[in-house]
């Protein structure tokens, strides 16, 4: 095997640890529905294409320099993580409130991708959020960043040069857009409970417990109704702060 050949391998083996991780763990491509295999397919070949029009450093590596690219590679990969599961997850934080304040604290749905058992309101938003994500182009998005990353960050050579406290700040934006999305809801339901609440005082005969399920179940199916066109909005809005911040944080 020559030199050159050697290069484009190795180059390629670390693009896979830069971007199969991502497509395997990271929001939303783990809530896809197919199975683990095909997802680290589809970040092998991210990470060849990705590698095709980069100049990687694995020309330079020596044998003891590969590790130090290895670790950056990981590095790398596990910032993008955290980034879109912070994003995403707000979504998630928002929908386990709403179950809770609706009642749905107990109910469970099955999640297509993983077949495990999500909260319900959660596991709905974060279904929604995945077909926004990809229906308004950002895994067209993301590749596009993905190989800039590649241009511009040769592989094996990343160094987490980015302060964690602009980690925090975005996390703390992205929660704040999700309660935002979810404020007026929980008002309401708010409101509801305070109204039941005088009607138990009231009305002591009044089962209070079947009532407020149903007219919460209801009024929450109503408002979700009302609200999908919101949830676009918050969606490419946390879509847009990511990849900015990936760009922000991961590029020089």
């Amino acid at each position: 095997m020559n030199d050159t050949t050697l290069s484009v391998v190795v180059a390629s083996l670390l693009g896979c640890l830069r971007f199969v991780p991502i497509v395997v763990f990271a929001q939303p491509f783990s809530s896809i529905p197919i199975p683990v295999r095909v997802r680290v397919i589809m970040g092998f070949g991210l990470a060849l294409g990705a590698s095709a029009g980069a100049s990687p450093v694995a020309d330079s590596l020596t044998d003891s320099a590969l590790l130090l690219g290895i670790a950056s590679e990981v590095e790398l990969a596990v910032t993008n993580i955290a980034i879109l599961n912070l994003a995403f997850g707000s979504v998630f934080f928002i929908g386990r409130v709403l179950d809770i304040q609706a009642g749905f604290g107990l109910a469970t749905i099955i999640n297509p991708a993983s077949h495990e058992q999500q909260p319900l309101l959660s596991g709905i938003l974060m279904m929604g959020a995945t077909v926004i994500f990809f229906a308004v182009g950002g895994a067209e998005t993301f590749i596009r960043l993905a190989h800039e990353q590649a241009v511009r960050i040769p592989f094996g050579a990343y160094r987490l040069a980015f302060d964690p406290k602009i980690l925090a700040s975005f996390a703390g934006y992205c929660y704040l857009l999700s309660i935002q999305f979810g404020a007026a809801i929980m008002l309401i339901l708010f409101v509801v409970d305070c109204c039941i609440a005088f009607l138990s005082r009231t009305v002591p005969q009044l089962n209070v417990l079947v009532l407020s399920i149903q007219v919460k179940t209801l009024l929450l199916l109503a408002l979700l109704g009302g609200a999908v066109s919101l949830l676009q909005k918050i969606v490419t809005r946390l879509t847009d702060a990511a990849f900015r911040f990936i760009g922000q944080t991961t590029l020089p």
